[in-house]
This record gives structure tokens, sequence and C-alpha cells, in this order.
């Protein structure tokens, strides 16, 4: 069978519209990486741009009011809008069984992964992706996610999970709700932590500011969490802090896996600048828009650095 997926056409209809993604294509035996996914010159990573003299902030956060731990969060949410923190109360044997749990997701037959897929999956709580916005891109990105909606304390709506990585998303989802509550504290009590990382094959890279094209490579630090500054933080900071490009590189020897939590706020939130920013005299560089429509706004198209943030400004 592998032989029969040689072209864009076909790649497309069994990667997305079946439902196998590129685990799938790895099932069949495939040899090389299909035409579909390569992506044209201008659109590559460059590792030539990587610098290896700066990395981004690790900070200790087991003293969660320490004002040097304060300051170390904002400073790094201006500067990089990256950072790990360490010792922010999830046990490490909490975070490794989840991402055991993920392999073994992975790992099942391709029709029991295809259950979970768009116009399959049993409830809109869980759904298998693939890529980014297959329908827009001009080459699909080498990825699948199995994505959860969780709202905090309705743990009925996890009764359709797949039961390989449910009890362990469950646990750990309750066990990062008091480290979300307590970074949204210190960040302005902002909208928006975009994400919590965790993967120890390395391969993701921050962009070193939105005008400059030199990258940083995030080592892997055991026990950290990542932690990325999403769009909606800088709109509602009025830019105070940074959503910064990133960018996976795949490893051609190990999976990689990544379990990041979103964390939104409702599709009818109201988005723009802090009143107490523009009371304080502030200029505002971004308008009032609803969540939805943003969210709706950055899906509709390909992943293009952060130009979409351009969809609210002023």
């Amino acid at each position: 069978m592998a032989s029969t997926i040689h072209n864009s056409l076909d790649v497309t209809d069994f990667v997305v519209t079946k439902g196998n993604g590129v685990k799938g294509l790895v099932n069949l035996g495939i040899q090389q990486v299909p035409e579909k996914y390569i992506q044209p010159p201008e659109e590559r990573f460059d590792l030539s741009k990587v610098v290896s003299d700066e990395s981004i902030p690790v900070i200790d956060v087991s003293t969660w009011n320490d004002p040097e731990v304060f300051n170390s969060i904002c400073e790094a949410a201006s500067k990089w809008g990256f950072f790990q923190i360490v010792n922010h109360g999830i046990p490490l044997q909490v975070m490794e069984d989840l991402k055991n749990a993920a392999h073994g997701f992975y790992e099942l037959p391709n029709e029991e992964r295809r259950k979970y897929s768009k116009g399959f999956s049993p409830s809109d709580t869980v759904l298998l992706t693939t890529s980014f916005s297959p329908r827009n891109e001009v080459a699909l990105e080498w990825t699948d996610y199995l994505r959860f909606s969780y709202v905090s304390g309705n743990d009925q709506a996890s009764a359709l999970w797949p039961s390989v990585c449910k009890d362990q998303l469950l646990e750990y989802m309750k066990r990062a709700e008091a480290t979300i509550e307590k970074l949204l504290q210190v960040l302005l009590q902002g909208l928006n932590v975009k994400e919590f990382d965790k993967d120890d094959v390395g391969g993701l890279y921050a962009q070193r500011g939105t005008e400059d094209d030199t990258w940083v490579h995030v080592a892997p630090v055991q026990g950290a969490l990542v932690i990325i500054i999403g769009d909606m933080l800088q709109i509602v900071s009025n830019d105070r802090y940074k959503s910064i490009e990133h960018r996976v590189v795949a490893n051609i020897c190990r999976n990689r896996v990544s379990i990041p939590v979103f964390v939104n706020p409702g599709p009818d939130a109201v988005l723009g600048p802090l009143a107490e920013l523009i009371e304080s005299g502030e200029k505002p560089i971004y308008k009032q828009l609803l969540f939805s429509d943003y969210f709706k706004h950055f899906f509709t198209k390909p992943l293009d650095g952060k130009k979409t943030i351009a969809y609210a400004k002023i």
C-alpha cells in the first residue's frame, strides 16, 4: 500500500480526510517524506540562524510570593515571551506518566486512533487532527494533535476520552490549575498563557524578538515547564508582554511528544488593552474584539509567524 501513497492528492486523502495522520503514514513503512510535506525553500527553518550564546530564563518558582520571582517572570515575559519554570508543584512522575500515556495513544492501531478524528469522534471535547490548517496549507506539517477541551471541575466531559490517557490527563490538569492561576496572577492577571510544554527530545526554538531573525534553542530541563506568552496576553498588556514566534524541528531518531495546555477565555470575552493601562495614559495599540472572532481568524489560514496579531491592531 505504501507505493500507492505517491502524490499530494493521495497523501491528503489518506492523512486528512481518512484521519490516519502522520502516524498512519509512518505505519505504512514509507521510506521518504512525501512531497506534500516538503516545505518551499523560503519556509524552511534555517539552523544557521540559531545562536548558541543565549538561552531563555529558567526560573525557580518554589516561592511564588518572592518579589524576585515576580520580577523575573515579568522581565522574561517582556523580553523573551518565553521562559521555563522549575519547582512548580507538579510532580515529575505525573508529567512522565502523561507523556508515556501520549506515546501509548499514538501506538494504538490506526483504526483505534481514527475513532477520535473529525466526523468520528464520540465527543466535541476530544478531537484528533493533523497539521495546523491542512486545507489552507501549501505544505502539510509533520505533526498530529490529540486535542482535549477541559473546563475546571467538569470531569464528566472526559467520559469519552481515550482510556489510554484519560486518567493521566485529568491528574495533570488538576495539578496544573494551581500553577496556571499563580502565573496569571503575576502576569497582569492576563487572559492567556499560551501553553505548558514538556518534552525531553528537544527541537523547540524561540525567535529572539519580533524584529529579529535569529533563534534560540529551548533546551529541555528535567522537571521544567516551558511557558509561552500567547497573543491574548500581548493584546491585553498593550504590548508589555510579547507573543514570540516559535518553531519545532522534527527528530529523525525519536518521536517528539509535546503536551501543551492552552488557557483561553470564553468565546464572548471582549479583548483589548486593560482599562487600567489606558486610564494611566497609555495609547491603545489594539482594538476591542471578541475572542471568538480572533480565534476564527487565527484558524482560517496557515501559520504565518506572528502576522495574525495584526488583525487586532487599531
